[in-house]
């Protein structure tokens, strides 16, 4: 099944590249930069500039998994899973979400935050649960919660770096959505590529 290739492939990898709010030419060029580096799942937020134009683009290609986050509702979720999105990621728990995408055979990695909203999501079918804000309760929420609920496999993020990562998949994290633990801004903005793929490689280094 796609979804549990999907769910193999990402536990190996462990990294979600979050792109948000680049232009559309900065942003192909850091999935470029990601595909280089290998890494292999790549988000582009639905309010990202020409978003769904670039994942449908992305979609035809045969060595990264593109996908659509800050999916929050319906109407956005049809909108993405129709530029092709191979995943959804979502910033909120919603159950039509998670289950319509479901239904679609498309892996969802539904946001949650309380116990509640992580078993919920998990109980409508949800691949894997975001938590997020990740870093504001830290590792040792994450521990907790998989204290009770150790079957939810949970994906930190926001702000996960390399200062924090090794803490979190201590506790027990299944993988990691990275913005700007992978994204110099700085670098971005004076297109310092070689910097840039300096940090992203760092931060892999920590899980190699």
């Amino acid at each position: 099944m796609v979804n549990d290739q999907f769910m193999k492939i990402l536990e190996e990898e462990k990294i979600i590249g979050i792109l948000r709010d680049f232009s559309p030419d900065k942003t192909k060029k850091l999935i470029e930069i990601y595909r280089e580096l290998g890494i292999k799942f790549i988000e582009v937020t639905y309010n990202s500039p020409e978003a769904l134009k670039i994942v449908k683009e992305y979609s035809k290609k045969t060595d990264i998994y593109i996908g659509v986050g800050t999916v929050k509702n319906k109407e956005e979720l049809e909108k993405a899973l129709d530029s092709g999105a191979q995943f959804i990621v979502s910033p909120n728990y919603s159950s039509e979400v998670v289950k319509s995408t479901i239904q679609r055979g498309v892996p969802i990695i539904s946001g949650a935050y309380t116990p509640s909203e992580i078993y919920n999501a998990w109980q409508d079918g949800t691949n894997a649960v975001k938590l997020f804000p990740a870093s504001i309760p830290g590792p040792d929420y994450l521990k907790s919660i998989r204290g009770p609920i150790p079957e939810v496999k949970i994906v930190p993020t926001g702000g996960i770096d390399e200062k924090n990562i090794i803490d979190f998949l201590e506790a027990g994290a299944f993988a990691f959505g990275i913005g700007g633990g992978l994204i110099d801004k700085e670098s971005v903005k004076n297109e310092n590529w070689e910097k840039l793929k300096e940090k992203v490689k760092k931060l892999m280094r920590k899980l190699s």
